[in-house]
């Protein structure tokens, strides 16, 4: 059975799961912190994974919107399958001032291993209010050949904005929603996990 359900009419809004990865030190959560029109610290670091929510509007109907941030740290394949497993779309971000295919396919390979289906991946250009060299013809074709859309977004909100309204009108035209109780049982497991002293193994 799949995962992902339509739920009825008069029911609460359906929770859209987005999950934003990529380098270290990409601009994750400055793109999460500047769509959610929050102040910006440069400092800030998630632990393993940080959830922001927020209810959005999208085409007259109401959504709850769950960002899950991921850390810069290198985390076990197994954790970030967990992570990804119930993610309704991804935004993978490609700092334009220090990224190479290389790590970049293997946050996409990560995504496409631990994602349940073939949910959207949308590649964000970040950083591009600096002036500075990059060859976006060489990543646009990589984004090309994965099929995944390319948009750019610096410190401004609408381009922020236009982000995450490109993934979540992808999102709602394929009915991507995860179902809350699984959801709840996800996060209390990692928890769980994390919280043990013996976090070698992976369940």
């Amino acid at each position: 059975m799949s995962r992902y359900f339509k739920r009825k009419k008069n029911e609460e809004p359906e929770v859209i799961k987005i999950v934003v990865d990529g380098s270290p030190y990409s601009g994750k959560s400055t793109l999460i912190n500047t769509y959610l029109k929050k102040n910006v610290d440069y400092y800030y670091a998630p632990g393993d994974y940080a959830i922001r929510k927020k209810n959005i509007i999208h085409k007259g109907k109401n959504y709850n919107l769950e960002i899950w941030d991921i850390s810069h740290r290198q985390l076990k394949t197994c954790f970030l399958k967990r992570y990804y497993s119930s993610a309704s779309g991804f935004i993978l971000t490609c700092d334009t001032s220090n990224e190479t295919l290389t790590q970049l396919d293997k946050k996409y390979n990560d995504m496409r291993q631990g994602c349940i289906g073939n949910v959207p991946i949308i590649l964000v250009f970040t950083k591009s209010d600096m002036e500075k060299e990059f060859d976006y013809n060489k990543f646009n074709k990589y984004a090309a050949n994965k099929k995944m859309k390319t948009l750019s977004s610096g410190m401004k909100i609408t381009e922020a904005e236009q982000v995450f309204n490109t993934l979540v009108s992808e999102i709602v035209s394929k009915d991507l929603f995860w179902k809350v109780e699984e959801e709840k049982k996800t996060i209390i497991k990692l928890k769980s996990v994390l919280a043990s002293p013996k976090i070698s193994y992976c369940f």
